[in-house]
């Protein structure tokens, strides 16, 4: 490839990374004109795993809530996100602390789902300790003589 045919390349590459990103994002790389240096500042600000990125990505997950209007699923995709993100920085959370996080950032308007999600949880949970607990255990037959 000659140098036009590089620079043409590396032009596109920038325009579809920042085509990707969100507006205060662009900001701070929109003077950057080679993709290299562009995405070695993305990853500098964005994935390096510092205090800052940690308790920022805390904050917003523990403040994350449901707007209204918007649908359950992208409600759902944007919680899986933060938490995505937070696993990158190595920060793992246990699956009932994740469901929990998820129905108390739902709106007043799906308290009855929680209501449900919970109720039925430890309805589940008594079910098995029940089963657990009363095992049919099979008799052993007499031989008569």
């Amino acid at each position: 490839m000659d140098d036009k045919e590089w620079e043409t390349l590396n032009r596109q590459a920038c325009g579809t990374i920042r085509l990707n990103l969100a507006k205060d994002q662009k900001y701070t790389i929109m003077k950057e004109k080679f993709v290299k240096k562009l995405w070695k500042t993305l990853e500098d600000k964005y994935m390096t795993k510092s205090l800052e990125n940690r308790l920022y990505l805390k904050k917003k997950l523990f403040r994350f809530t449901y707007v209204p209007g918007m649908s359950i699923n992208n409600h759902i995709n944007m919680f899986n996100k933060i938490l995505a993100d937070l696993l990158n920085l190595d920060e793992h959370f246990s699956e009932e602390d994740k469901a929990l996080l998820l129905i108390n950032s739902l709106h007043d308007e799906y308290d009855h789902l929680s209501t449900t999600l919970f109720m039925g949880r430890i309805i589940f949970l008594l079910m098995l300790y029940v089963l657990r607990c009363t095992t049919v255990k099979p008799r052993k037959r007499i031989k008569r003589s």
